[in-house]
């Protein structure tokens, strides 16, 4: 911590030492979850270098690469010192404000950055200062953009489909048949031809008899 407050103290009081740092590449990245990441690729010289950052950056969520590059970082100014000539990569998460479900992503003036909105992900305005827009594949709209710009977008809600209800088929109960009644006139028939047989086997017996 002293050492960062001896870098900073450096910094303001002998501006002179400050290397010229070249103007930073910046991308930013914003994901299907509306949180947007930024990188600022950019070219330092042994010493101390100024850096501006393009988007103001969450509390505690600056790295720098390469780790022996120290840094302080004072608003939207980053300071490093370098052990020597290199390229350094600074990522951190940008600071977005959610406005009635409405994210907003300020672009601080000057600042060249190339923002990338990836699918799920709907622009709601078109921002001012436009140098450049194209689609790429999977959804994802690329757009280059000249400080200070405003832009506004919101997540893309899926609806689901809704699943379809089957209705089971019912099974056909089948009816056995009703016995079929015999009718009165078949019962005479019968009962005469059982009287008549009784008749003929009487007869027989008696002539046997005699």
């Amino acid at each position: 911590m002293r050492y960062y407050l001896a870098l900073l103290l450096l910094t303001l009081l002998t501006p002179q030492v400050l290397a010229g740092t070249p103007t930073p590449r910046a991308v930013v990245s914003v994901g299907e979850d509306g949180v947007a990441v930024v990188r600022v690729e950019v070219q330092l010289s042994e010493g101390l270098n100024e850096v501006p950052l393009p988007v103001e950056p969450v509390e505690l969520t600056v790295e720098v690469e390469p780790a022996d590059v120290t840094w302080v970082r004072e608003g939207l100014t980053l300071y490093l010192l370098s052990p020597r000539n290199l390229t350094a990569v600074v990522t951190y998460v940008a600071n977005v404000t959610a406005v009635g479900g409405v994210l907003v992503l300020q672009v601080a003036e000057g600042a060249r950055v190339r923002v990338e909105l990836r699918g799920g992900v709907a622009l709601l305005s078109v921002p001012e200062n436009v140098l450049s827009y194209e689609k790429l594949d999977g959804g994802t709209v690329a757009l280059e953009v000249l400080g200070p710009a405003t832009l506004e977008y919101t997540l893309i809600q899926e609806t689901a489909a809704p699943t379809p209800v089957v209705t089971p088929t019912p099974t056909p109960q089948t009816t056995p048949p009703e016995p079929t009644a015999i009718p009165v006139a078949t019962w005479v028939v019968v009962a005469v031809a059982i009287a008549a047989l009784a008749v003929a086997i009487a007869m027989l017996a008696r002539r046997g008899r005699s």
